[in-house]
């Protein structure tokens, strides 16, 4: 789940506004929900919709966090099988292990929502940041457990009975990426680095010449222009436009076609 730092920087860098809130209420703060106003669907409501939509994975490409998951595949349990998921973090002192137990009824869904709940409740995953989570959009027949975290994490399974977990992606860093003597991972990410060198490059802006450096005269230009270049990445991987068109780094423009 995106944190408000997080929405606060999508807005930022796609040019929108900030979120409007209703009215005080009778407890004398905004409330957000249904009675937000016209303003805040004019402006920037598809892209608030997306938070309570964005998949983990498409959260760990966002954000430039860690990501792994399994699947369950195959039959569903039966009574008393059981389904081990063990986490190895450098972020956790030791491995944690979540276990879950069939029970009559349960379908291989229920097996994973069980996981979840043990993941959500342990409280050294808590403060490794590690979240555990089950796609909303997930199929019933084949059940993914997603696994989001700060840094590279390892998943290993022990099963028993006729439960079949498949591990899809061990817990690793996703593109986008950008090399900048080190690796900065995630659109977020990247788009701060950018952002924060664009201001970065006004510091040369009074030397023409130092020994034998020079300064380009065009170095604000060129860094706008890979700033824009990740807007409109950021922008297509939201599927939301640019608001409003922001002025051009040189010619053409930076619309968006989605």
């Amino acid at each position: 789940m995106l944190t408000e730092a997080q929405k606060s920087d999508c807005r930022r860098h796609l040019n929108y506004s900030f979120r409007n809130l209703a009215p005080p209420g009778v407890n004398g703060v905004g409330v957000f929900g249904l009675s937000v106003g016209y303003g805040f669907f004019e402006d920037s409501g598809i892209l608030e919709t997306r938070w309570n939509q964005i998949p983990p994975v498409d959260e760990a490409r966002l954000t430039g966090r860690c990501y792994g998951a399994l699947n369950l595949i195959g039959q569903d349990p039966a009574v008393g099988n059981q389904l081990s998921v063990i986490i190895t973090s450098n972020d956790l002192q030791s491995a944690v292990t979540l276990s879950a137990t069939a029970a009559s009824g349960d379908k291989k869904l229920d097996l994973a929502n069980k996981i979840l709940q043990a993941g959500a409740q342990n409280a050294n995953l808590i403060t490794a940041q590690i979240v555990p989570t089950v796609p909303y959009f997930t199929s019933a027949d084949s059940p993914e457990i997603s696994f989001v975290a700060p840094n590279p994490f390892t998943l290993a399974i022990t099963v028993t009975g006729q439960i079949y977990p498949v591990i899809l992606q061990q817990g690793l860093h996703l593109d986008p990426t950008l090399n900048t003597g080190s690796v900065i991972y995630g659109y977020l990410p990247i788009l701060n680095y950018l952002e924060q060198q664009i201001g970065n490059a006004s510091q040369n802006q009074d030397t023409a010449r130092a020994d034998e450096w020079v300064a380009r005269a065009d170095e604000i230009e060129r860094r706008q222009k890979l700033y824009f270049i990740y807007q409109k990445k950021l922008a297509n991987f939201l599927r939301v436009p640019l608001n409003p068109i922001p002025p051009s780094a040189g010619s053409g423009n930076n619309s968006v076609r989605i």
